[in-house]
């Protein structure tokens, strides 16, 4: 018997379940509300899980296809590089990593601009796309 979805198969062979990650949009991609307002911090999370064969739980975090940071959780710190200034990141536990616009950078610019997060060594996993939307526009 198998079962599939878009991101997933679950199979049962000799009575043992089988699941199995197909490439693409395993991460979950949140933000902090269903939509953002101007002048106010808007977070996104991304819950991860650290794909077979590594060892290191680390991704980047792309807004309209280009890196804003990469942040990871390493030897139980949290390491961060943002590649742009006009964002924070961190994490929030050793699988979860945030990326906040500030207050101050809230503002039209971020309108429809598209988000996701991927694992840092391979971009076969990574969330779906997410389209920032701010209220009243």
């Amino acid at each position: 018997m198998k079962i599939e979805t878009n991101s997933t198969s679950l199979a049962l062979e000799n009575n043992v379940v089988i699941f199995i990650l197909k490439p693409g949009q395993q991460y979950n991609l949140k933000g902090s509300s269903f939509y953002a307002e101007i002048g106010e911090n808007f977070t996104w999370t991304c819950e991860i899980f650290i794909p077979p064969d590594q060892t290191l739980g680390v991704v980047t975090f792309y807004r309209n296809n280009s890196i804003c940071a990469t942040v990871g959780h390493i030897n139980g710190m949290c390491l961060f590089e943002n590649a742009n200034p006009r964002y924070t990141s961190g994490c929030s536990s050793s699988l979860r990593y945030t990326l906040t616009i500030p207050a101050e950078n809230m503002t039209e610019f971020e309108q429809g601009s598209v988000w996701r997060c991927e694992y840092f060594a391979d971009d076969i996993f990574k969330s779906s796309d997410a389209t920032l939307t701010i209220a009243s526009m």
